[in-house]
């Protein structure tokens, strides 16, 4: 078995793909949600239109790189159980996002909302997130989050095991997690976020598989 390779802390590369695809696909979402209303941008982002599909098929492969990076540190050993356990989460959770994207195929199958959940979904669709409005808790949380990350990362990343040092989430993909940040907190809006957050979730899970394969310290 080769040797753990030192990886240093992560420099903002501004010419890094990673960089350059965040800002790129982070402004063009948020140019045309911005302008949803225009002929051009209307017919995407109409319900099951174009972006909502997109948003769909993103969380489903990062849900599959989530999980084929799982698959690959277990299988190489080149992680531990813990971290393992983690990403098979973030494939789970990646699922149950991809699902509720499209209502768990309601308009694709044709089936009716059950009585109970109609009452209280705001849409009448077979779905969870639907069940409350976006309120002053909202970008309490997302700022909360945003906080804790950025004392991980100054803070606590440094002192943690090598591994862990690399699995988090590098600088070069921070673009897409501040277009998130901006549109959660100070305006409020949840559909883009989701497209944007589909999209940083290719990159991470990317990332994540890549970093599967060499082998690093780990508890």
């Amino acid at each position: 078995m080769s040797e753990p390779r030192r990886v240093p802390d992560d420099p903002v590369a501004f010419r890094h793909p990673d960089f350059v695809l965040s800002v790129l696909v982070g402004s063009f979402l948020s140019f045309g949600y911005a302008n949803r209303e225009a002929a051009f941008w209307a017919p995407l982002y109409r319900e099951d239109g174009l972006f909502e599909w997109l948003t769909f098929y993103g969380f489903v492969v990062a849900a599959v790189l989530f999980g084929a990076a799982a698959w690959r540190s277990i299988r190489l050993g080149t992680a531990s159980h813990g971290s393992q356990w983690l990403w098979l989460s973030f494939a789970l959770i990646s699922i149950l996002i991809a699902g509720e994207e499209i209502s768990w195929g309601q308009r694709v199958f044709g089936w009716q909302t059950p009585d109970w959940l109609a009452e209280a979904n705001k849409q009448n669709e077979t779905n969870v997130h639907n069940l409350v409005q976006i309120g002053w808790w909202y970008p309490f949380i997302a700022t909360a989050m945003t906080v804790v990350m950025v004392v991980a990362r100054w803070r606590l990343r440094p002192r943690a095991p090598e591994f862990y040092r690399r699995a988090f989430p590098p600088l070069v993909q921070w673009p897409s997690l501040a277009f998130i940040f901006v549109w959660t907190v100070f305006l409020y809006q949840g559909e883009v976020v989701e497209e944007i957050a589909a999209f940083w979730s290719i990159l991470f899970s990317a990332h994540l598989y890549r970093l599967a394969r060499d082998p690093c310290t780990a508890p």
